[in-house]
């Protein structure tokens, strides 16, 4: 008769337990992705043209650290999935056919993207966005 740990040990060396792992440590980054992304379209869908009514002067600054930290994290978790997909997908699919599409699509859509200068852009983007708001203001 097989012991319930014999049983147990058995079953977590399954194929089967092991895909259903990846299944969910992947989906711990979408995770993470998914709720940067809705915390940042929240605050990014306010109507620029009613900031200072809705805001005041004095919460501009507040608003623009904030819109700050939501792209970041926003941007740092796009890295973070696609870092631990390609990580992922090299440790679990390596030497399959599934890997060697993966392989090229992610070839063709990441060959132009430097994260670095997406960082930058968004930073550009926050700039003018200030700079124009203060425009609003003093006016």
């Amino acid at each position: 008769m097989t012991s319930l740990d014999e049983l147990h040990k058995e079953i977590i060396e399954s194929p089967g337990y092991k895909a259903q792992a990846r299944i969910k440590t992947i989906g711990h980054y979408f995770y993470v992705f998914g709720g940067n992304y809705r915390e940042l379209k929240r605050i990014l869908e306010i109507p620029s043209e009613n900031f200072l009514e809705i805001l005041g002067e004095e919460k501009m600054e507040e608003f623009f650290r904030e819109i700050t930290r939501l792209l970041h994290n926003y941007v740092a978790a796009a890295k973070m999935l696609a870092d631990h997909t390609n990580t992922l997908m090299s440790n679990w699919y390596k030497e399959t056919e599934f890997f060697d599409m993966y392989e090229a699509e992610r070839k063709r859509r990441f060959a132009k993207n430097d994260w670095s200068n997406l960082y930058m852009n968004s930073e550009i983007i926050l700039c003018t966005m200030n700079y124009r708001l203060r425009q609003v203001i003093s006016n």
